[in-house]
């Protein structure tokens, strides 16, 4: 679904000479509280070749274990940060990987992972974040509105977006308590 927007940012980076990315996604089935994993592994491989990975960086994420720990299953099946990886090959060619696989962070975890990745950031770091917003339907167990539905799921997921647009990280959390939006990442 969301090849569009993935093609309109990849448009936005073509061009630049980006080093080091780190790709954030939300891990959709491995549960994990508080925390998020980064792979032990050295490589990302897809169809377009072999990515290496920063293992500087991801030993220094790895030194905070309270926030960054290794999860290798929940990296084998998790397409929030893998499906990033072709479009980044294709646009940047040389570079190296950050993969990043949050878990339900609060808002005390969340701050101190902006943190920590705060220092991992310069002027040849580019850092993507993959989410999904709203998950509406019975199979998702959240059905807030059953009339007008495209129109309702656009208003809710705007007030979810409007506060991460004002870096409201308060405001995000506060939002998401009152509607309860199944927002992932």
């Amino acid at each position: 679904y969301s090849g569009q927007t993935a093609g309109y940012a990849a448009r936005q980076i073509q061009d630049m000479n980006y080093k080091k990315v780190i790709v954030i996604g939300p891990s959709h089935s491995q549960p994990m509280r508080n925390f998020c994993s980064v792979p032990g592994a050295t490589h990302y491989e897809t169809p377009l070749g072999q990515v290496p990975l920063d293992l500087d960086c991801i030993g220094r994420l790895r030194a905070n274990p309270d926030y960054f720990q290794s999860i290798p299953d929940a990296h084998v099946w998790e397409h929030s940060v893998q499906i990033q990886v072709p479009i980044l090959q294709r646009i940047l060619k040389n570079f190296t990987l950050v993969p990043i696989l949050a878990g339900q962070l609060d808002e005390k975890a969340t701050r101190a992972v902006g943190e920590i990745l705060k220092k991992e950031m310069d002027n040849e770091t580019l850092l993507v974040i993959s989410t999904d917003f709203t998950h509406y339907g019975p199979s998702y167990g959240y059905v807030p509105f059953t009339t007008d539905i495209p129109e309702n799921l656009e208003k809710l997921d705007m007030s979810v977006f409007d506060p991460v647009r004002m870096k409201d990280l308060s405001g995000l959390y506060r939002r998401l308590d009152v509607t309860r939006a199944t927002v992932c990442g």
